[in-house]
């Protein structure tokens, strides 16, 4: 679980924990290749997809999701070396393209992977060499603002610790607003662009939340995997929001999962910040039906 890795590291200081973090990334990526490897020689020829992909904005569930994925027996959640280094170098995990070989390295193993990786012609032409299916979730930019925040300041390895170390949450909420809510639009535009849409789907955090059953039915058949209704309900249950905070309840990790918090921290300041920001994002994506909000 994400649970004990990242306790361990959010006690080490700053300098310590980026190299930590560094040191045992080959190590890890190698045990979770191994497991994938004996998962696939016991289960492979239960699917029709050995690789599950799962491209998420930031703070938009893509944690939770590959938790939900892992109920199916074999498959290893695995993060690509390279993309670890990536944001230990940069301090984010959005901008990061793949390289040819992240994922015909995964042959004849089961593997789950999760990456913020951003919607590219790079990026999409790999999953579709690869033949692999791939998950987009994304959620309202106003929500991740202040999940971004809360984030950060219990991160020391990412980019944005130093400038919102000593940030009120309204601080960090402009300062997402102002140098980070432009690449984040960008990167959903990017996948709107490059997905394959025969082998894509994309689900927005919001409605994952209002039926998780029903949008996990949907992300089930887009990856071939098959349960009946009693076998959903349980996985739904067993990774439910408020299961997942008391596990991880050490890291705050999983913080509020809610929709709509954005409404208790934004000012009629900031409101007007995100609409010169933001453009018409928020009617384009369902999330307003105009900028009267």
């Amino acid at each position: 679980m994400l649970n004990q890795a990242q306790q361990i590291l959010l006690k080490l200081p700053k300098p310590i924990a980026k190299a930590a973090k560094a040191l045992f990334t080959y190590p890890r990526y190698w045990v979770c290749c191994a497991r994938a490897r004996k998962g696939y020689q016991a289960h492979g020829d239960q699917y029709s997809h050995p690789v599950l992909f799962v491209a998420g904005m930031p703070k938009s569930g893509t944690t939770w999701v590959e938790q939900m994925l892992s109920s199916f027996s074999g498959y290893e959640a695995i993060l690509i070396p390279e993309a670890t280094f990536s944001e230990l170098k940069t301090g984010e995990g959005h901008c990061f393209e793949m390289p040819k070989t992240a994922l015909s390295r995964f042959r004849r193993k089961l593997v789950l992977t999760k990456m913020h990786v951003p919607g590219t012609e790079n990026n999409g032409q790999i999953l579709r060499d690869a033949s692999v299916p791939c998950l987009i979730l994304h959620r309202d930019l106003r929500d991740v603002s202040i999940s971004h925040y809360y984030y950060v300041r219990n991160t020391p390895w990412h980019g944005d610790y130093n400038a919102l170390e000593n940030a009120t949450v309204e601080e960090g909420i402009e300062y997402f607003i102002r140098n980070r809510l432009g690449e984040f639009i960008q990167w959903i535009d990017g996948w709107e662009r490059w997905r394959d849409p025969n082998a894509s789907i994309v689900v927005r955090y919001e409605d994952l939340l209002k039926d998780t059953s029903h949008n996990m039915k949907q992300i089930l058949s887009l990856f071939g995997l098959s349960v009946d209704d009693e076998q959903l309900e349980s996985i739904v249950a067993a990774y439910d929001f408020k299961s997942l905070r008391a596990k991880n309840s050490a890291t705050g990790f999983f913080r509020k999962g809610t929709s709509g918090d954005w409404q208790n921290h934004y000012t009629p300041e900031l409101q007007e910040l995100f609409k010169r920001f933001s453009g018409d994002y928020l009617i384009r994506y369902g999330y307003e039906l105009n900028l009267d909000w």
